[in-house]
């Protein structure tokens, strides 16, 4: 049986919301949000299309590997890391050649490009033009005259898209050039 003065306790320990005492709980979905009168159904997921996590454990174990490579063969000298890491990120793609089209601005000097630095920290050697030993062309459209020239004279080299460029810096490894 409640007392009158029960009554006025209640009252007076009622909270913005409405809730009893600390009875708040019962007012929150259970997400353990406020009760927005939306459903499950009314939310929408958003799918995450970063997945460089995935890939940088396979970064680290690389460098942890050479590290210790370096090391042995160093008789337990410790190698200094600011050398391994351009050591593994210069294999990734070491015996490419590349040539860009279109990926460098027109008064912007090769040497001084980002797809140039990106490259060679990659280990590839780069061409202003197509030459024999040319793997990949870089090509940011279909129809330039690099690509036309590839297709007719140079068979054997692979144009991709500078895409395929900034995969391989991210995962450290060459990606399939499909």
């Amino acid at each position: 049986v409640k007392t009158v003065e029960n009554s006025e306790n209640e009252n007076e320990n009622r909270t913005d919301s409405g809730a009893v005492g600390g009875c708040e709980s019962e007012q929150k979905d259970k997400r353990g949000g406020e009760k927005t009168g939306e459903s499950d159904d009314d939310l929408v997921e958003v799918e995450d299309m970063d997945d460089y996590l995935m890939y940088l454990e396979e970064i680290l174990k690389t460098i942890h590997k050479a590290f210790y490579e370096l090391y042995d063969e160093l008789n337990g000298e410790v190698p200094d890391l600011k050398l391994v890491i351009p050591y593994v990120r210069r294999k990734v793609l070491s015996g490419t050649s590349l040539v860009f089209s279109g990926l460098v601005p027109t008064h912007t000097p090769l040497d001084k490009s980002r797809a140039y630095l990106v490259a060679r920290s990659l280990g590839a050697q780069i061409t202003q033009d197509l030459i024999p030993e040319s793997t990949h062309l870089v090509a940011v459209r279909p129809g330039t005259a690099k690509v036309n020239s590839a297709r007719r004279i140079a068979k054997n080299v692979i144009t991709v898209t500078p895409d395929w460029l900034w995969c391989c810096a991210e995962r450290w490894e060459r990606v399939d050039e499909r």
